[in-house]
């Protein structure tokens, strides 16, 4: 899923323009500069790029610095820098589905990467890149923070400013302030339950005082040294899993009326502090200087782009990346993302021939192998209703490709997060590797929710049930996907049912029918509450089954000691309610016995 968050004040929507984005000229002059995630591509003046860059990198320094999130991305950072409107609203009205020209950037994430789209002549950047580049550091470090922490923390650092040697964090924003001068505040109790779900993020009408005090809370508390250190109990407790009402007094040594009295008094101030460090403070490294590319490389990056723009830009992205092919046809990279594009448009025969050519070409290039990869792994993945197993040959095939990723790349959490995927598609063998797979994508980068969602099924199947349920408490909890966070919880569900069976196996029917009974009542799948309901039957049946026999022993046992009435007497009250053939057959049998031995000699 994508997330896009847009510069600036968003109008009313327009109309996007449907003609198809121009092809960059042959003799335009393209650069790029590489510095560790951060792939940039522009065509703006090496002097606006290079200081672009700076910023971006300085800010991600200082943020990592200071706060100790991890800042650095487990997949690469895209960055496009256009050198002036004309070049830039194309792309900015294409990807947005409407023409916004009050915005000069962008920021969206996919799977794969972060993409950053800049307009060089503004020369600054925008709020709103900052805010989402700080959720990702946040994501890669503390997944599942609290929504009012997590907007804080995004609209304190996205005003970062660089100027000279020194970079500023924490400056105020004008229009939070405002606002927070004319409306009132929301109770911190309120604040602090925020969820996705809560009108306070939802609504329009409070979207506004939410991100506001959210800022303001984290800019207080950011400020003053008591309550700073209080903030990080806070997240201890919250983490050890103490509810907000007993987490907030205990970690901040006072109510929340008196907290919200601090907040209150602090945003009727007009002067906010902010903090400036020196470069030398932050040991900030050099930006290298931008080389140039040629034509060929810069259509496989505009194409790129374009293909995670939806399907309105796939047309645009295959003709750039065919073009990129057609001016050399020995690039690895251009064929796989040419196979992307043909997966995505429904021609999966076209791409699977595309991945093949790219892999032969570039067969030391992690990335290609990753990408044919996943396209296999869509291929393998269960369609709705379906039954039948995918072919062994095809998940063999895929797990070599991500196998292959892996060696090629060991830091990419993406190949590791596929290889474990195999083994969630595959339903017999040792799914071990599968686990240790993606125990490692987990790793390298926290608090992804595919690769957390595919572990919870192994360790369900495993009979892993504690490790299951710690990562949807740590992980898939705190996503945005209500569905896949189900799907997880029945996961357990079938983990439950699983060692209920096993419980029946070794004779503790008790046990093993009362877990049963708490699978049926939570389950919201249909068919497995049914398979689950229709094996409580059979327990009741085999109870019933079980209680009637021992009457029959009980009756054998009387009938030994002489007391025929007695076994006569207990054998009729239960025979009616025999329904099992056999057992039936036998008790009518052991009647007449007993019938037969009453009789007087």
């Amino acid at each position: 899923m994508r997330r896009f968050l847009v510069a600036l004040l968003i109008i009313a929507s327009g109309v996007a323009s449907s003609s198809a984005i121009d092809l960059p000229g042959v003799r335009e002059q393209w650069i790029s500069i590489q510095a560790d995630e951060f792939s940039i591509t522009s065509d703006a003046s090496p002097r606006e790029t290079l200081a672009l860059a700076t910023s971006l990198l300085r800010m991600r320094e200082a943020v990592g610095q200071i706060t100790l999130l991890k800042v650095r991305s487990a997949v690469p950072i895209r960055v496009t820098i256009f050198r002036n409107t004309r070049d830039f609203a194309p792309y900015r009205d294409l990807l947005l589905g409407r023409r916004e020209p009050r915005i000069t950037g962008l920021f969206f994430g996919a799977h794969d990467a972060d993409f950053i789209l800049l307009q060089g002549d503004s020369r600054t950047i925008d709020r709103a890149v900052y805010h989402e580049l700080t959720h990702s550091f946040v994501n890669h470090t503390m997944p599942g923070l609290p929504l009012w922490l997590n907007e804080g923390l995004a609209e304190y650092y996205s005003t970062f400013s660089t100027r000279g040697n020194d970079v500023d964090l924490g400056m105020p924003v004008s229009e939070h302030i405002a606002l927070l001068q004319q409306e009132p505040l929301i109770p911190l109790a309120t604040l602090f339950a925020v969820n996705h779900e809560s009108p306070e993020y939802n609504e329009e009408t409070r979207q506004g005082i939410f991100y506001a005090e959210s800022w303001a809370l984290v800019h207080y508390l950011l400020g003053d040294p008591a309550r700073r250190v209080g903030l990080a109990r806070y997240l201890g407790l919250l983490r050890a899993g103490q509810p907000i009402d007993q987490a907030v007094p205990a970690a901040f040594d006072t109510t929340f009326e008196k907290l919200q009295n601090e907040l209150r008094s602090y945003v009727k101030r007009y002067m906010f502090r902010y903090t400036r460090y020196s470069l030398d403070e932050l040991h900030v490294t050099a930006v290298p200087p931008p080389v140039a590319i040629p034509h060929d490389e810069v259509l496989v990056r505009l194409g790129a782009l374009l293909l995670h723009g939806g399907p309105a830009a796939l047309p645009d992205a295959g003709r750039f990346l065919r073009q990129a092919i057609k001016e050399n046809g020995a690039s690895g990279t251009a064929w796989a993302e040419l196979g992307r594009v043909e997966e995505l448009s429904g021609r999966a025969a076209d791409a699977q021939a595309d991945y093949q050519k790219a892999v032969t070409l570039e067969a030391g290039d992690a990335s290609v192998w990753l990408a044919y990869g996943e396209a296999m792994l869509e291929t393998l993945r269960p369609s709705t209703g379906a039954t039948a197993a995918p072919p062994a040959s095809d998940i063999t095939r895929a797990r070599g490709l991500f196998q292959k990723a892996t060696e090629l790349n060991p830091a990419s959490a993406r190949a590791w997060a596929g290889l474990g995927a195999t083994y969630v598609v595959d339903s017999g063998g040792d799914v071990a590797p599968g686990i240790a797979a993606l125990e490692e994508s987990l790793s390298l980068e926290p608090g992804q929710l595919n690769p957390a969602f595919n572990l919870v099924q192994l360790y369900a199947r495993t009979g892993r049930r504690e490790d299951a349920a710690r990562l949807i408490d740590s992980v898939i909890m705190h996503g945005k996907d209500p569905e896949m966070l189900r799907h997880a919880r029945e996961a357990l569900l079938i983990a439950d049912a699983n060692h209920a069976e096993t419980l029946l196996q070794s004779g503790n029917l008790d046990e093993g029918e009362a877990l049963l009974r708490h699978v049926a009542e939570a389950a919201t799948d249909e068919r497995l509450e049914t398979s689950v309901r229709q094996e409580l039957v059979r327990i009741e049946e085999r109870k019933r089954l079980h209680a009637q026999v021992e009457i029959l022993q009980s009756a054998a046992a009387a009938a030994s000691k002489g007391k025929i009435s007695e076994a006569l007497e207990l054998v009729d009250n239960v025979l009616s309610q025999i329904e099992n053939p056999e057992l039936r057959e036998r008790a009518r049998a052991f009647r007449e016995e007993l019938l037969k031995a009453k009789k007087p000699k």
